[in-house]
């Protein structure tokens, strides 16, 4: 999948010009649809998840080429990719040969999906797939059905579920993993159902996969640090943890001479990108009265370490936790609906949608069916996105290997905000010098404040958050100004002097931090246009985040 972008008078035209197939859905004839698309702005090129309920839908990652990136030591490159870009005119036969396929699939199995086309929406077939969308083939309206897709027709796990595996997992295994790492567990059921090649009832889907993803945990560790952001290093090192921790449960507990045993790293962790970057998660249930909606999950450790670091407050942390945690709770309040079994389900079709921050995208599960449902109009010819929900782009490049560049939910976290002010901001070390107990205060009567210290968080039109100004108002006043305001609450409210004061600390920070990029937005933009791959997401993910401390710059400019 892959974010939405708006379109040059050329994308436009390949809307109609390149149009992959009409996703014989409709009829025998017509040429089959294709798998989800891949971004246009981000280097990552392999489909993604679009995310239940709250998300947006399109995820499409570029596989790098190697001339495109710098070719890393195999230390830097935890699981190398062994596949090799093949010539276009071959990548075309092969595309339209799975089309073929996998559209007869689909019909097979009553996908509906007559309002969809799958079409490179913003170039021409490449090795890596990397511009695949879907276009609407007539006029849609809001909450007109997308897709319709049997569950027989969906790969799932539920919660509670008894080894599927067969003799390719043991019951061992299963349990070692266990609720908790619930993505490994979808992961292992792909993996068997690619082990049973063409005996497979989802040989289609599984052979139109991506061969290889791109999310930030196979960045290498030049890839990483040209994302330019202190937090991007910890996004990588957990997702890479999260895989090393599956590969080390499938080694201990995989049948000696079995087909598990035989699969590498590299197979293991591509089922887990694929999941990654694919699982919806919701409620299942026949009941005709619920219709249960899928919303997209926050993966395991890797994710919701990615949540930690972007919520913009302790509450959001706790918040985001919970989100993870309790997510099967949904809108309902009945007992029964909450006591339903958790599914996290591969979606075939549906996963070829693009996302674009917007509101979020709802799905149903009634009468057997998954049923997605148009976010908004479409005109004939356009491209449909859905939303994977209002995410920031640390958290799509961490699920989805792609940014927003225009991302309105983006954030930019200055980790480490308080220390920076300590060490190099004049006006704080004078304060802090005048009353050496102000932070212990800060810290003791409001613990939120002394967070927002610490974490420095930016919203996307680079406003700082409202309790990062608060406490510095708190810590920035004199002894006789704390003392007349009654304490931390008296500096709630900005205005004057103590409002100027946290005004200059945040511009001098952030400015800072901005001359401290080794590369300016001018360079970048240079840059953004002629490279490709995993570099190219990394840089249009670091201009986003330039952009936010750009216009914090000027918003905090107490010189005007």
């Amino acid at each position: 999948m892959m974010a939405a972008t708006a379109p040059t008078d050329s994308s436009r035209a390949s809307l109609s010009c390149v149009r992959l197939s009409t996703v014989a859905l409709r009829s025998p004839d017509l040429e089959p649809a294709f798998p989800p698309a891949r971004l246009h702005t981000s280097p990552r090129a392999m489909p993604s998840l679009p995310s239940l309920a709250t998300t947006t839908g399109s995820v499409a990652r570029s596989a790098p080429s190697r001339a495109s990136r710098a070719s890393p030591s195999r230390a830097e490159r935890p699981f190398p990719s062994r596949s090799r870009a093949r010539p276009r005119a071959l990548v075309a036969r092969a595309a339209s040969a799975s089309a073929d396929r996998y559209a007869a699939w689909l019909r097979d199995r009553d996908v509906r999906g007559d309002a969809l086309d799958v079409a490179y929406v913003t170039g021409a077939a490449d090795a890596a797939e990397s511009h695949r969308g879907c276009v609407a083939t007539r006029d849609v309206r809001a909450e007109d059905a997308l897709v319709t897709l049997p569950r027989g027709a969906a790969l799932y796990v539920t919660e509670g579920q008894e080894n599927p595996l067969g003799d390719f997992g043991s019951d061992e295994l299963w349990e070692a993993i266990g609720e908790e790492k619930w993505a490994l567990r979808v992961a292992l059921v792909l993996l068997r159902e690619r082990a049973l090649g063409e005996k497979s009832e989802f040989a289609a889907y599984v052979a139109q996969l991506p061969k290889e993803y791109a999310l930030v945990g196979s960045y290498s560790e030049e890839d990483v640090r040209a994302m330019q952001y202190p937090p991007a290093e910890k996004m990588a090192r957990e997702q890479r943890d999260e895989n090393a921790e599956a590969i080390r449960l499938v080694r201990k507990h995989a049948a000696s001479g079995g087909a598990l045993a035989g699969m590498s790293d590299e197979d293991v962790v591509w089922a887990l990108d694929t999941v990654r970057s694919r699982v919806f998660s919701g409620r299942m249930t026949d009941d005709a009265k619920l219709r249960a909606k899928l919303l997209p999950r926050s993966l395991a450790v890797g994710m919701c370490f990615a949540t930690f670091l972007t919520a913009p407050s302790v509450e959001g942390r706790w918040l985001a936790v919970f989100a993870v945690l309790a997510l099967t709770v949904f809108d309902s309040t009945s007992n029964s609906d909450r006591d339903s079994n958790t599914a996290y389900v591969l979606m075939p079709l549906i996963d070829a949608i693009n996302h674009k921050t917007m509101l979020k995208t709802e799905f149903e599960f009634s009468g057997g069916s998954f049923v997605l449902r148009a976010p908004r109009d479409y005109k004939r010819g356009e491209e449909v996105f859905i939303s994977y929900g209002v995410l920031n782009n640390d958290e799509l490049i961490t699920r989805y290997g792609f940014v927003d560049a225009d991302n309105v939910a983006d954030v930019y976290r200055f980790e480490g905000f308080l220390p920076f002010l300590q060490a190099n901001h004049e006006p704080m070390k004078r304060a802090l010098g005048a009353d050496p107990n102000r932070l212990a205060t800060i810290k003791r009567t409001h613990p939120e404040l002394d967070e927002a210290l610490w974490n420095g968080n930016f919203i996307s039109d680079g406003n700082a958050e409202d309790k990062l100004l608060w406490a510095l108002r708190a810590a920035l006043a004199t002894p006789e100004e704390f003392a007349a305001a009654n304490g931390v609450d008296g500096f709630k409210l900005g205005g004057g002097a103590p409002d100027r004061r946290a005004a200059d600390a945040v511009r001098a920070a952030v400015a800072a931090r901005l001359d401290a990029c080794p590369t300016t937005l001018e360079r970048d933009a240079e840059e953004l246009a002629a490279t490709d791959g995993p570099r190219k997401t990394a840089i249009a993910f670091r201009i986003r985040k330039k952009r936010i401390l750009r216009d914090a710059c000027a918003i905090y400019d107490t010189s005007k």
